[in-house]
């Protein structure tokens, strides 16, 4: 009887050392790698990544302890199918539940693209993918856009990109997880709150243009002027320019129609054939060069009102105007080398 009780007794204390043991290992290796290391550490955890791929991934960047103790909580969470794909910053001062934790609830790092004003679509498909993104994908998305908003509708199909001039320049936050379609949503997003706060369309009718013709002329101003200031005259040039009938002259278009830019454009350069070459063509071209911000979109609705046709750059950034062809030939000879 003795041996027997004997025999319990060393069995329930060899169950409690390893229950001890277990428990020991088990807050330890719950517990942070380093408590006071609070430096960032990004993981990219990719769609269909199994659980064993990302305990590999967090114990090789030294965020867990122990690969066994992750997956193990995984499995008593039952949290193995929850694991969300997304690129995330971590630090070694974090628990395993809160590694896991920001894992499941896809808390996925974000970051800040600024798309400047003037970029044109090309330009904003070049910094997507500087962070990543398809830059295929982006283009493909701005020439035959899956969105469903009225005015899209209404673009002409001579336009190099449907959703050129209507992407809104401003700082979008993005997460790694974002598709390429839903970032030029929300670009879309934007652009559509500026036209209803601003009553955009309405005011274009106003002023005798569509929506889109409106975008066209904002563009060319947002890249002929360097100063703010010379907005409203760079519009009221366009506007008399065209109310005259004449050739609106201005390089950026070609250049868009080049595909690229030059510091000068030669005389075969203004002769290719595009429906952008104001050089060859009367009016507005088919469609927006890049994509306006609010202030160059409010001059094209706002032109000064004055009696110049032409404007030539100076060093400075500003502009020289003139009335008369001859005045003009004299700026150009004042200002250009």
């Amino acid at each position: 009887m003795k041996k027997l009780l004997y025999s319990i007794t060393a069995s329930a204390l060899v169950v409690l050392a390893v229950f001890l043991g277990f428990w020991s290992w088990w807050q330890e290796n719950m517990a942070p790698v380093n408590p006071d290391d609070h430096k960032l550490v990004v993981v990219n955890i990719k769609k269909g990544m199994s659980p064993e791929t990302i305990a590999r991934i967090l114990k090789e960047k030294e965020l867990i302890k122990s690969e066994t103790a992750f997956l193990l909580y995984l499995r008593y969470h039952s949290l193995n199918l929850k694991l969300q794909a997304g690129t995330y910053a971590f630090t070694k001062s974090m628990t395993t539940p809160e590694i896991v934790k920001t894992v499941v609830e896809g808390k996925s790092l974000t970051f800040k693209i600024t798309i400047p004003e003037g970029y044109n679509v090309a330009k904003i498909a070049k910094l997507m993918a500087s962070f990543g993104f398809n830059e295929k994908k982006v283009l493909a998305l701005a020439k035959n856009p899956p969105y469903d908003y009225p005015y899209l509708k209404e673009i002409p199909d001579n336009v190099q990109y449907k959703l050129e001039g209507y992407l809104f320049p401003a700082t979008y936050e993005i997460s790694y997880t974002d598709t390429e379609e839903k970032i030029i949503g929300r670009m879309l997003k934007k652009f559509n709150s500026i036209v209803e706060e601003e009553n955009l369309i309405k005011e274009a009718q106003k002023r005798g243009f569509t929506l889109h013709q409106l975008l066209t002329l904002a563009s060319l101003i947002e890249l002929e002027a360097k100063k703010a200031a010379e907005r409203p005259l760079i519009s009221g040039v366009i506007y008399n320019r065209l109310r005259k009938g004449m050739l609106l002259e201005l390089c950026p278009t070609v250049e868009y129609a080049l595909g690229r830019h030059k510091l000068r454009l030669s005389a075969e350069d203004l002769k290719i054939e595009s429906p952008y070459n104001t050089y060859k063509y009367r009016g507005l071209p088919p469609g927006p060069i890049a994509n306006p911000g609010l202030s160059s979109i409010k001059a094209a609705l706002n032109p000064a009102k004055h009696d110049y046709l032409f404007y030539v750059a100076r060093p400075d950034g500003y502009h020289a105007f003139a009335k008369t062809y001859q005045e003009h030939l004299q700026n150009v000879k004042k200002y250009l080398p």
